[in-house]
């Protein structure tokens, strides 16, 4: 009787971890998201954080509209054209990246600030 008490604890257990994992890898996209969207109207549209939430940050799916409510809002490097969007205490920010030529690119799950200084560009020969 023990094994099986035991054994149906570690089954809830992990169902438990898995439903945490799910939540905050829910968190890590809708941060992806809002750091990409704001990238993009920022530096491709010219349009402020005001405009940015009200047009594309609020069309996003339903289910994921509270999560969007839940982050902070977007740490906009107008200088570096970066957009870093915290969405765990302890964790990278989720970031996206404007690049000439190119736009906006969003960094993976898990990339540092670092990583950012290595996304591919291009440089566009005159005629």
């Amino acid at each position: 009787m023990r094994i099986i008490i035991g054994l149906i604890l570690f089954l809830f257990s992990i169902q438990s971890a898995n439903a945490q994992e799910s939540e905050l890898h829910k968190r890590a996209l809708v941060a992806g998201f809002k750091a990409a969207f704001t990238c993009s109207a920022t530096f491709n549209a010219g349009k402020d954080y005001a405009e940015i939430a009200r047009d594309e940050l609020s069309m996003i799916m339903p289910d994921y509209r509270e999560l969007m409510a839940f982050l902070p809002d977007p740490i906009i490097n107008k200088v570096r054209k970066m957009v870093f969007v915290s969405y765990g205490e302890g964790l990278p920010p989720r970031i996206a990246v404007w690049r000439k030529h190119l736009g906006c690119t969003q960094l993976p799950i898990g990339a540092s600030r670092g990583d950012a200084a290595i996304v591919p560009t291009i440089e566009l020969q005159p005629r």
